[in-house]
């Protein structure tokens, strides 16, 4: 519903309906598709370099060397990781000896693709201060503990499942693009930060999917965006990464204060038992999301808001309540 604020004719109007106001986003946003180029060009060409199947790691480390943001934080990622080491990581070519190349591959497109979750104008950042540092580094934290999943429990998992993680909700930082447009525009009043909230949930997987669609990204990016949301999924190989990103996002979202809704926790538990995850591993993927949402926190100064004191804790008791994954139906 539209209400109508004006005293004059210059004030936008109000809209106080979360659904009415995500279609206005989506309408902008298939208004203004963005542009195949307007992928980051660095995330490109390091996944390709990086997914080449005689993979040259002189020139990949090149490359990262090549853009200072993208090397400082692999350097960063290094040092971090191996903070016990006597001698400091100065160079791309050891960050890739000591971590492995996919783990610095990852680590160096997650940074490029930092733009996507940014604002285009400083006028964005003053309307929704701490939105955009709070999608990066929910992006970050998720498509890091996805590689974790992926190595710990899920071995099928495609070699994308990093990029899936990172960018499975890059629909609501597009969203808020759009969003901050309409507002800037005079077409919009602000809403308030709970409005935002449903708005961005609401359109991340239709925004996200075409999105990916138009950088021209495997089809398999798109699908995670478009049905990670779905009641139920298939539990045949096709849909691992979606399981993944799922489980992931899900407990994240508790671990961010959400309240634990019945569709979200039907995801989570829908999807732990595709991929055979018993409780334990769910209790320890908290775990795992709380030390890299630390480890993202220390390379780009973000944070998420999250109070990880007891979220272990919590989610136990969350999950008692429902019935053991691997079992409950």
């Amino acid at each position: 519903m539209v209400q109508s604020t004006m005293v004059g004719s210059d004030l936008p109007p109000v809209v106080n309906d979360a659904e009415e106001l995500a279609q206005w986003v989506e309408e902008h946003f298939r208004e203004h598709l963005p542009e195949p180029t307007s992928f980051p060009s660095m995330a490109t060409r390091i996944m390709d370099l990086a997914e080449h199947p005689d993979v040259d790691v002189t020139r990949l480390s090149h490359l990262i060397e090549r853009d200072p943001g993208v090397c400082t934080a692999v350097l960063k990622l290094a040092n971090s990781a191996l903070n016990r080491r006597s001698t400091p990581v100065n160079s791309v070519r050891q960050a890739v000896t000591l971590l492995g190349l996919k783990k610095v591959a990852n680590a160096a497109v997650g940074v490029a693709c930092r733009a996507l979750f940014d604002m285009e104008a400083r006028i964005e950042h003053d309307l929704f201060p701490g939105w955009w540092e709070r999608l990066f580094h929910c992006a970050m934290t998720e498509a890091f503990c996805c590689s974790f999943v992926a190595m710990a429990a899920a071995r099928k998992a495609s070699d994308g499942i990093f990029l899936a993680g990172l960018l499975h909700d890059v629909g609501k930082s597009l969203a808020l693009r759009s969003l901050a447009a309409l507002v800037i525009g005079g077409k919009l009043a602000l809403p308030d930060n709970q409005t935002i909230e449903s708005v961005l949930s609401a359109t991340r997987a239709n925004i996200g999917a075409l999105a990916l669609g138009s950088f021209n990204l495997p089809r398999s990016l798109a699908l995670v965006c478009l049905h990670q949301d779905e009641p139920a999924l298939g539990g045949d190989e096709q849909w691992i990464d979606c399981h993944i990103v799922r489980v992931v996002a899900g407990i994240n979202e508790l671990r961010l204060g959400r309240e634990p809704r019945a569709d979200l926790l039907e995801r989570v538990l829908g999807s732990a038992r595709a991929l055979q995850m018993e409780q334990t591993a769910l209790l320890g993927l908290a775990s795992q999301l709380s030390d890299h949402s630390a480890q993202v926190q220390a390379l780009f100064s973000t944070n998420d808001g999250a109070s990880d004191e007891d979220f272990p804790s919590t989610l136990n008791r969350i999950l008692q309540q429902q019935g053991n994954p691997s079992t409950n139906s």
